[in-house]
């Protein structure tokens, strides 16, 4: 089982021009992955506030997807808030996920396609359906656009929901470089 949950937490999103949101590229909130038995981070109506950076969330996981999608077999994207990675390994129709710690501090890309060399394993081997993964980043990816643009209609045409519309339609660009 795969599930993406998320939650929407920017107060000014409903005031924000479509310049200031292209600019920035930021809206916070909360996220959480479910990996079976596994979960990162946390989707709690009770709690008035998150400051995960979503719309970086979904275009990593896009891109991830996307990737699978082509056929690769490894993909690693990072939580860019710390040295963690989740490395997604293609096995026929399922996906091997394992969260990791690395040791890499510096480096440019943020999707690679090549093994990291982990410190350590957090957890790993959680097997999910590879199609439910696919299928789950883009109905969720869809649902984020349509929940940002019933906040503030403005932001329909905005460069950054363009860019995820493309991205949930498979249509990577490779705007963020991979290894």
């Amino acid at each position: 089982m795969f599930l993406l949950k998320y939650r929407i937490c920017d107060e000014d999103l409903a005031d924000r021009s479509v310049d200031d949101f292209d600019n920035d590229d930021i809206l916070e909130g909360q996220l959480e992955l479910v990996f079976n038995d596994k979960n990162f981070g946390y989707c709690d109506e009770d709690i008035p506030f998150g400051h995960e950076l979503l719309v970086t969330w979904f275009k990593l996981l896009n891109h991830a997807k996307n990737k699978i999608k082509s056929g690769e077999k490894y993909v690693a994207i990072p939580d860019i808030e710390s040295l963690r990675w989740f490395e997604f390994i293609s096995v026929g129709t399922d996906i091997r996920v394992n969260l990791i710690k690395s040791r890499l501090k510096n480096f440019s890309d943020l999707v690679f396609t090549e093994p990291i060399e982990p410190e350590y394993y957090i957890w790993r081997d959680v097997v999910i359906g590879k199609d439910e993964f696919i299928s789950e980043i883009e109905s969720k990816t869809k649902q984020f656009i349509d929940d940002v643009i019933s906040l503030n209609p403005s932001l329909r045409d905005s460069k950054v929901l363009k860019e995820l519309k493309r991205l949930f339609m498979c249509e990577d660009d490779g705007d963020m470089l991979n290894r």
